[in-house]
């Protein structure tokens, strides 16, 4: 990315940060502990959604592979070995971690994959799979490991067969499964205390979100999480979505300029269409579910969406992530956080200027994302900080194509409006971007995509206690 694209610096609780300089790295810790015993005390996501029972590392146990990717505080590598050390309690590695209450020790989550990705999809909108063929092999043979409940008699026998697992399959045809993300070595002392409670954060979010394009966290460090040397264990992805962005581009390149006349061969560009708009509905869907769950994101951009072994969209790092509470609400019913939160490229105005916002700031930015995605570009790419004075305060927006389907073209302007009541909600969002799927395929994993994802979660649910009871025996 260009020097006058970068990121702006994620804002997580900066001004407490920024008002407690003189405060010792133990002290703004202790804070940060204090923090987060607080947000889950007092919230009710976390109180609907009590974090899953999941498996505890030491760094000893992972032997770390290729760099895969770097974030503002983060990097995440390959994780090529796991070492599997018999798990003898939960409780007795958060011991001295104060985020965790009590009465949430010990929690099971006892619902089936069914029963899961039912949640916030009263409309039937549901993600589905990208339209990859993908063998029914590959299938069971991915998702059978770790389930997202433990219904078993013994949690800690369970939480052992699913280390076992993980560490006996660790590799897939030669290709490591996992990944690991943790701070950067190279980190000033000011990026590192944000780092630690942004990853901490994350931790706390991934631990109680569940939809099928969210990334899924299959670990944690040992011990507490407000330290320097905490990390998460995750599903590897493979590219995000700024080089699948590429990928489509030459695809369409090749294809419309088919024998170099007869205006390209349009049913590999209609199938290109679908491909798109099949990943903007499965984000789509990820944030309605988020919506839905009281949380806005703060976050979307290419670089934070990949693409799993299948080829799935997969929505990741919650840092930003933030939970709406009555105490943050203002008279005008809007929400005061943090502002500048997120990329440039992709903040609504209202962040942006520092005044109230609530969940239509994600709405802006996934009509920047849709436009990246339906225009194959970079939107604001030639742009220097000082331009964007023309988005936020005139209006400018990218020119929208009118190859675009019309309904789309429409929704994009929506979401980007500079009136926020204009704007639509996700589920209106997600209905339309289904609508154009339809218009674009007779498939029936299309036209029945709700059927289709929970026959898939439920065969692997089944698969996956299959091999947890062969384990026992």
């Amino acid at each position: 990315m260009p020097a006058n694209q970068k990121s702006i610096s994620k804002k997580v609780n900066k001004q407490k940060v920024e008002s407690k300089k003189e405060l010792s790295e133990e002290d703004q810790f202790n804070e940060f502990r204090e923090t987060l015993k607080s947000t889950v005390g007092k919230s009710k996501f976390f109180k609907k959604h009590p974090p899953r029972s999941l498996p505890f590392f030491d760094s000893t146990d992972l032997k770390i592979g290729q760099l895969l990717g770097v974030g503002g505080f983060c990097d995440v590598s390959e994780i090529t070995a796991l070492h599997f050390k018999l798990e003898k309690s939960i409780s007795d590695k958060h011991v001295n971690d104060e985020e965790y209450n009590d009465d949430k020790r010990d929690t099971v989550i006892e619902a089936d994959d069914s029963q899961k990705v039912e949640l916030g999809l009263e409309e039937g909108i549901l993600k589905t799979t990208s339209l990859q063929d993908c063998s029914e092999d590959d299938d069971e043979d991915y998702n059978m490991h770790l389930s997202e409940s433990f219904d078993g008699h013994d949690q800690y026998s369970e939480i052992n067969d699913v280390k076992k697992y993980m560490s006996e399959t660790c590799m897939r045809r030669n290709d490591s499964r996992y990944a690991i993300k943790c701070l950067k070595e190279n980190l000033t002392e000011k990026e590192r205390r944000y780092g630690v409670l942004d990853l901490a954060i994350e931790a706390k979010f991934l631990a109680s979100i569940i939809h099928p394009n969210i990334i899924k966290m299959r670990g944690t460090a040992s011990g507490e999480s407000i330290r320097k040397d905490f990390f998460l264990v995750l599903d590897k992805l493979y590219h995000t979505l700024d080089r699948h962005i590429v990928i489509w581009s030459e695809i369409f390149l090749t294809n419309s300029s088919f024998c170099g006349c007869f205006g390209g061969d349009k049913t590999a560009l209609n199938k290109l269409m679908l491909d798109r708009m099949t990943v903007a509905y499965d984000l789509s869907s990820a944030f309605l579910y988020l919506h839905q769950q009281g949380l806005i994101y703060r976050d979307i951009k290419l670089e934070n969406i990949g693409f799993d072994v299948r080829g799935d969209v997969k929505l990741f790092d919650f840092g930003l992530c933030k939970e709406l509470k009555k105490e943050d609400k203002m008279k005008d019913g809007l929400y005061k956080m943090t502002a500048q939160t997120g990329s440039l490229r992709y903040m609504s105005p209202e962040v942006a200027k520092g005044e109230h916002y609530d969940q239509r700031a994600d709405v802006y930015s996934f009509g920047i994302l849709l436009w990246e995605i339906l225009s194959l570009k970079k939107a604001f790419e030639t742009f220097a900080v000082s331009d964007f004075k023309q988005v936020f305060n005139k209006g400018y927006r990218p020119p929208v194509s009118g190859s675009i389907p019309i309904y789309t073209r429409t929704l994009v302007k929506e979401c980007w409006s500079d009136d926020l009541n204009s704007r639509p909600d996700f589920s209106r969002i997600a209905n339309l971007l289904r609508g154009e799927m339809k218009d674009l395929s007779d498939s029936t994993e299309i036209t029945n995509r709700t059927s289709h994802m929970l026959n898939r979660s439920r065969t692997s649910g089944h698969i996956h206690r299959k091999n947890l009871n062969k384990a026992h025996k």
